[in-house]
């Protein structure tokens, strides 16, 4: 038995020799030698627009007396709550794929209205603070 156990020992593994790591460079005399000889470098400086009153560009269907949501639905619109949906759902399925029987756990699909709800959620918990979690 203990001829055998020595058969399949095998030598202990030799740490890695590690390479030496390169210095931080201290100053931007040290960056620029570092980078070497900089050639053909153009420089376009940044031309703001002349100022003009500020004003709403909205669009001409936006609702004279708007509610916040309608707000809130011009960044985030139905159709980008569908894609999140459709591609949640499907990271889902993916995921029950690959992970071992006994770790799978059930799944529903995710509906686009839940994600109204939950984005709903988080926005008001950051904008409402209670002293507790478990009040919201």
């Amino acid at each position: 038995m203990r001829s055998l156990m020595a058969k399949t020992r095998q030598p202990p593994k030799q740490p890695k020799k590690q390479q030496p790591k390169k210095q931080k460079a201290k100053s931007l005399k040290d960056i620029l030698r570092q980078l070497g000889p900089i050639a053909n470098v153009s420089y376009q400086p940044f031309k703001p627009e002349s100022k003009r009153p500020a004003q709403a560009l909205l669009p001409t269907s936006f609702p004279r007396n708007a509610h916040p949501f309608d707000y809130f639905s011009l960044f985030f619109t139905h159709d980008l709550f569908r894609t999140i949906t459709t591609n949640t759902n499907q990271y889902a399925g993916i995921q029950q794929i690959h992970v071992p029987q006994e770790r799978v756990r059930g799944w529903t699909n995710l509906l686009v209205e839940e994600l109204y709800v939950f984005i709903g959620s988080i926005i008001y918990m950051g904008v409402h603070e209670e002293p507790q979690a478990k009040i919201y």
